[in-house]
């Protein structure tokens, strides 16, 4: 297994009701983190700030973990401690699609911040073998708006590694932009995904 990737245990379904059993990590979902550190301008902010969040979020949850002393992953700026994160999770997607899978669902809630430093990949429940047709369970649109590829939006059929790739873009744009590449909308789902297809993202520049 990869060490930028949540083990997973086991899966199957009891009944009606479907599961995934996953590796039990100690660490901030980045998407909380994001949160608390977008309420300061990104020029104010460095790594530290970012391993405060993820000390924060631990510690709101009663979680224990060695949190003393911020590691060598959170001396730089906040811009190249994003790229660190985002450098391994590309790794674990690049693992992942050398195996024949692709995520589907890459978004911050998905990717896990431990203390020092490490990122993870989690939660492969949209997961699809790439040699096998792409469905939900229900038959219903799969993945986040917010976050997927044109081709996850129009719904289509092949869909391959690229796809994961657009998701981590668009994770890396709302952690320097502080929101999306298209914040979702009411109604959320229709709106986002004919955004996608019809207009680029806004300029960070």
């Amino acid at each position: 297994m990869h060490p930028n990737i949540v083990a997973v245990h086991a899966f199957g379904h009891a009944d009606d009701t479907h599961f995934l059993a996953m590796e039990f990590v100690v660490a901030a979902p980045l998407d909380a983190v994001l949160r608390a550190v977008h309420k300061t301008p990104m020029a104010e902010l460095n790594g530290r700030d970012l391993w405060s969040a993820v000390v924060h979020h631990l510690s709101a949850q009663s979680a224990s973990e060695d949190t003393d002393t911020p590691s060598a992953a959170w001396q730089s700026g906040y811009l190249p401690t994003m790229l660190g994160l985002i450098a391994q999770i590309a790794d674990a997607l690049d693992f992942a699609n050398q195996h024949g899978v692709i995520h589907r669902d890459v978004k911050p809630a998905n990717i896990l911040v431990r203390p020092d430093g490490t990122a993870l990949l989690a939660d492969f429940g949209l997961a699809k073998e790439a040699a096998r047709p792409s469905m939900t369970v229900t038959g219903e649109f799969a993945g986040t708006p917010a976050y997927v590829s044109p081709e996850q939006a129009t719904e289509a059929k092949e869909v391959n590694f690229k796809t994961d790739i657009y998701s981590l873009g668009a994770t890396l744009y709302h952690m320097i932009a502080g929101r999306p590449p298209f914040p979702v909308q009411n109604p959320p789902t229709a709106r986002v995904l004919l955004e996608i297809l019809d207009r680029p993202a806004q300029s960070l520049l």
